[in-house]
């Protein structure tokens, strides 16, 4: 199993701006949709995730198996679960036999997985297009 985390940010550290708007170009998006799908499954945060299904970023990407790291709980897609840490994403993720994971954010979540030393894989765009 090997978890990737992949993130966007500016150079100055901010992946998002002070209300939660990510202004990533469309080749950024495409970029991370072709990433995406290289992957088995999905870890997200909360909020990202809430972001995301709001404006169909999930379908765009084919519906990936979804883990969710979260202490509020929501109602389950067919393909979402809900977890309450990353240790329990982790140990869903070898329960169903994935090979590997995309850590999608938000950065409480790929900063959890950086603490907790879970990440065996970085990918990284330096800036906002």
């Amino acid at each position: 199993m090997q978890l990737t985390l992949y993130m966007t940010s500016t150079l100055n550290g901010y992946i998002a701006t002070e209300n939660d708007d990510t202004p990533w170009s469309t080749a950024v998006w495409k970029s991370y949709y072709t990433i995406a799908k290289k992957f088995n499954a999905i870890i997200l945060g909360r909020r990202t995730y809430e972001m995301m299904k709001e404006v169909n970023e999930l379908e765009k990407m084919g519906n990936p198996f979804t883990i969710v790291v979260s202490t509020t709980k929501s109602p389950l897609h067919s393909n979402v679960i809900f977890v309450m840490s990353p240790k329990e994403a982790v140990k869903v993720i070898k329960e169903k036999n994935i090979t590997n994971a995309l850590i999608g954010g938000g950065g409480k979540l790929n900063a959890s997985f950086m603490k907790q030393n879970l990440i065996d894989k970085l990918g990284f765009v330096e800036k906002f297009e």
